[in-house]
């Protein structure tokens, strides 16, 4: 009985939605999967179901996490030094 061989099928070709970004350097911004507006909603949505609306504590957390390059610490000193805040309602 001669030995039956698997059929070759072809994989059907995908193709994302978004364009290959390429290898991340160190300098380069990822691309948002979100819109600022959409972002910002879902920020404000964890904060205040996380950390009871308090920013102050979800930035602590992020800082004390280990998780933020000091690259990312020195970006985020930079925008809260450019930050004005927003008023109280």
């Amino acid at each position: 009985m001669p030995k039956k061989t698997p059929k070759k099928t072809k994989k059907a070709e995908t193709k994302s939605t978004r364009p290959d970004p390429g290898p991340l350097q160190e300098e380069q911004e990822p691309q948002p999967v979100l819109s600022r507006a959409e972002s910002s909603a879902q920020i404000r949505e964890i904060l205040d179901r996380l950390f009871d609306g308090n920013a102050a504590e979800i930035v602590k957390t992020l800082a004390d996490s280990g998780e933020l390059s000091p690259g990312e610490m020195a970006r985020m000193k930079e925008v809260f030094a450019k930050s004005k805040g927003r008023r109280n309602k």
